[in-house]
């Protein structure tokens, strides 16, 4: 898309996918963290839960996708999007990932991830028949990227709860309940800021254009760890969850730091090549930012190993703890980045130095309990 758009446009379709990314990570608020703790599956396509849960995640569902529907057109009224579309493709996107989490504690991890990653597969095929053709229109592509993502969902739908059954238990109080998805929305508020807030801060300090070139440099430096890290956070949850174990989880880290480093050293010299051959308009020459996406590749995914620990043991007291200070330090950096620095440069080292002060804290926290334990 990038070939085929011009730079403004390409700018305004960075937004749009940036906002599906984050209405899917932060959309149900934190309560799919709290349905798989407090949710057991038994035996296969039955699962235990509570129905308030349920009930609370449908509200939550709708109310988060009309205050994301209003906040894109109050924002963004210059991109043409139908509202009604927006609407219905933004329920879609955020309900996903309660079917996403259903399924996975269901152990149908490859269906899971399918419904997590369908729109992100139906991106690259239209991305090729655009490019492919030589198609301009960016009305047109995001339509059909709509149409697909609401179709999609309601036949996953459907499959789920003619599936899976749900038997309403009530071993957790309301009050628990509420606690747990209160701190787990913090936490899951702050992890989207420090994913995205660099792209809606570079918009709004400079234009759509400048956007649209770190939008392309941050999907082809960041997206193959963010894979990654996605998939070492979707495995890893559930599996410390039952079984956590110090020596493994250290020689774990220590095999994702050296896979990180050797990732990035692969990307940096596939742009290399693709520099030296001529092979896209693009030339990759900006080599600090290229070195500070990789650096901030690396260590999220190192992060999502430590992160999916501390998710699985951690106690609502020392995850209230971490909440308190990594959303103050986020805070703080962020409006840095935002008001004081005057470079993408400075604002991705406030990238990096939040990826890092989030690793520090989770890994001592996540140490300190265990050793109490």
């Amino acid at each position: 898309m990038k070939e085929v758009l011009s730079s403004f446009y390409y700018g305004q379709y960075s937004i749009i996918i940036t906002y599906f990314s984050l209405i899917f990570v932060l959309g149900i608020l934190g309560m799919e963290q709290v349905f798989l703790r407090f949710s057991i599956a038994k035996q296969p396509n039955q699962i235990d839960t509570q129905k308030i849960q349920l009930i609370l995640i449908g509200c939550v569902v709708l109310v988060s996708t009309t205050v994301s529907t209003i906040f894109f057109k109050r924002n963004y009224p210059e991109i043409e999007f139908n509202t009604l579309l927006l609407f219905f493709t933004s329920f879609s996107i955020i309900s996903s990932l309660f079917l996403y989490n259903v399924l996975r504690l269901n152990t149908n991890f490859l269906l899971a991830q399918v419904i997590a990653n369908f729109w992100k597969m139906v991106l690259l095929i239209l991305a090729v028949i655009f490019y492919v053709k030589h198609l301009e229109q960016l009305e047109v592509f995001i339509n059909l990227l709509c149409f697909a993502i609401i179709s999609f969902f309601a036949l996953c739908l459907f499959y789920v709860f003619r599936t899976v059954k749900f038997n309403f238990t009530t071993p957790v109080s309301t009050k628990a309940i509420f606690s747990t998805a209160s701190n787990f929305f913090i936490a899951i508020a702050s992890f989207s800021l420090i994913t995205f807030a660099d792209r809606f801060i570079i918009e709004k300090k400079f234009n759509y254009i400048t956007l649209g070139e770190f939008f392309y440099l941050s999907n082809f430096f960041l997206a193959p760890f963010a894979i990654l890290q996605n998939y070492v956070g979707f495995k890893q949850l559930i599996f410390f969850k039952n079984n956590f174990n110090l020596d493994y989880y250290f020689r774990y880290n220590r095999k994702i730091i050296f896979f990180g480093v050797f990732l990035a050293a692969f990307l940096f010299l596939f742009a290399t090549g693709l520099n030296h051959y001529n092979l896209l308009k693009y030339q990759f020459n900006n080599y600090k930012i290229i070195s500070l996406l990789l650096l901030i590749g690396i260590i999220r995914l190192y992060s999502s190993s430590i992160i999916s620990a501390f998710e699985a043991k951690s106690t609502i007291g020392y995850l209230r703890m971490s909440n308190v200070l990594i959303v103050t330090f986020t805070v703080l950096l962020l409006l840095f980045a935002y008001y004081l620095s005057h470079t993408i440069h400075t604002i991705l080292i406030c990238v990096v130095l939040v990826w890092c002060f989030r690793c520090f804290i989770h890994r001592q926290l996540l140490l300190h309990q265990h050793k109490k334990s």
